[in-house]
């Protein structure tokens, strides 16, 4: 009998005018695959949403020599960078990475082995620490389904099935910077589980120029319900 095969994960690394940061979160994504080799197939991919920076495009042009594989695309979103590079890297499981974050080395023998025993589980997603403008633990906590109609608690950075995200057509790309929530949502409405494991996953860094820092500045009373949101 042959070896048992291992299941096999894309990291995808998106990025848009990040490229300052960019090298620590590849470092880290390296990393993660160097902790992995026992127990999965790590691929890793850098999904360039049209950045224009100068520093960003020489990052990136730089990668691009060295071997590694970057995917250069116009300027749609994070959701629709998302999905093209998904359709290219074909896994089991991925792992989306913003370009200004980090993973953790441990992630995957962390929560790989409760999603591969679960056929029903979409996302398995843990804590993250802040770092940055701010600092400590971030608990996402159990999926809260209430909590989820109105607001988004769980980062875009966890573990989720390939097959899971092709059942509901990927995420959505006309919904910028709430992909996430509306691609949790989404699984929950087609009887996916969402699983949470008490652990540090990945440092999440806190910026005052980041897209979802801007929108908490606007807001004035409270979260808005996506589903309000869903057919504008």
């Amino acid at each position: 009998m042959g070896e048992p095969s291992v299941p096999s994960v894309a990291i995808i690394i998106t990025v848009f005018n990040d490229g300052r940061f960019l090298d620590e979160a590849l470092g880290s994504a390296l990393d993660l695959q160097s902790a992995s080799q026992d127990l999965a197939g790590v691929s890793i991919l850098v999904a360039d949403d049209g950045s224009t920076e100068r520093r960003t495009v020489a990052v990136l042009e730089r990668l691009a020599r060295r071997g590694v594989s970057v995917l250069r695309l116009a300027h749609r979103g994070t959701g629709a960078v998302r999905n093209s590079a998904l359709r290219i890297a074909e896994a089991d499981w991925f792992v989306p990475l913003d370009a200004d974050n980090r993973l953790r080395p441990s992630m995957l023998s962390e929560l790989l082995p409760i999603g591969d025993g679960a056929l029903n589980v979409a996302l398995v997603y843990g804590d993250a620490i802040r770092f940055g403008n701010q600092h400590g633990r971030w608990c996402m906590g159990p999926t809260d389904v209430e909590r989820l109609q109105i607001e988004n608690h769980i980062d875009s950075c966890g573990l989720i099935r390939y097959e899971a995200w092709r059942t509901v057509n990927g995420y959505s790309e006309s919904l910028a910077g709430l992909e996430d929530w509306d691609l949790w949502l989404r699984f929950l409405e087609n009887g996916f589980d969402l699983t949470y494991q008490p652990v540090v996953t990945f440092d999440y860094r806190v910026r005052s120029d980041s897209l979802i820092h801007r929108r908490n500045l606007r807001k004035v009373s409270g979260p808005t319900p996506l589903t309000e949101r869903q057919t504008a």
